[in-house]
């Protein structure tokens, strides 16, 4: 019984830690959003290791579905 019990434990605590790098994702998508939202300019994105101008609507459409992805 007490390996059951540690093996679930084990288990939560894995669940708590995968639940935890979602929310830190969900959350730096969401800055990233208000971030887009507030420049006037375009907004520059990383692709291969350049930075790349992109469109806001681009990048706003990219972010929310990495977010949904992240939700989901």
């Amino acid at each position: 019984k007490i390996e059951r019990l540690q093996k679930l434990e084990q288990t939560m605590q894995s669940i708590l830690s995968q639940k935890q790098g979602f929310q830190t994702q969900v959350a730096e998508v969401e800055n990233a959003l208000r971030e887009v939202k507030k420049t006037k300019s375009n907004p520059f994105r990383l692709v291969g290791g350049i930075m790349v101008e992109s469109s806001k609507e681009s990048v706003k459409k990219d972010l929310s579905s990495k977010s949904y992805r992240v939700i989901f």
